[in-house]
C-alpha cells in the first residue's frame, strides 16, 4: 500500500515538473492530483481491503461455529434495510463494496 502511495506522489511531482516549470499551476494541480488519488488509488484499495475483511470475517464465524453460507441471506436483508432508508451511494464514492456486489 504505501508503496502505491509513494509511486503516486513521484507520478505527481514528476507529472508537475514537466508540466509546470514556473510552479504558477501547482495548487490547482496539487488539488486535482488529490481528487486523482483519492477516487483512482484511496478508495478502490479500500474496497478491496473491505472484501478481505468480509472473507476474514467469513472464516472466523465459520471456526466460531455459524454457517457463512447463510451470510448471503443476512446481506441481502441488509441490502432491503438499505433500500427502504436511501442510505446506499454510488459504490465508486465508498469505502466499501456495494451490498449488492457483497451478497453475490
Amino acid at each position: 500500500v504505501s508503496a502505491v502511495l509513494a509511486a503516486a506522489v513521484a507520478c505527481q511531482v514528476v507529472m508537475l515538473a514537466l508540466l509546470d516549470p514556473i510552479g504558477l499551476l501547482w495548487p490547482f494541480a496539487d488539488l486535482g492530483m488529490s481528487v486523482l488519488t483519492k477516487y483512482g488509488l484511496h478508495l478502490p484499495m479500500s474496497r478491496a481491503n473491505e472484501s478481505e475483511a468480509d472473507a476474514t470475517g467469513l472464516r472466523i464465524c465459520a471456526r466460531a461455529g455459524f454457517d457463512p453460507r447463510l451470510a448471503p441471506e443476512f446481506l441481502e436483508r441488509m441490502l432491503e434495510a438499505e433500500s427502504s432508508t436511501g442510505a446506499s451511494g454510488p459504490s465508486w464514492n465508498s469505502t466499501h463494496p456495494a451490498t449488492a456486489d457483497r451478497a453475490a
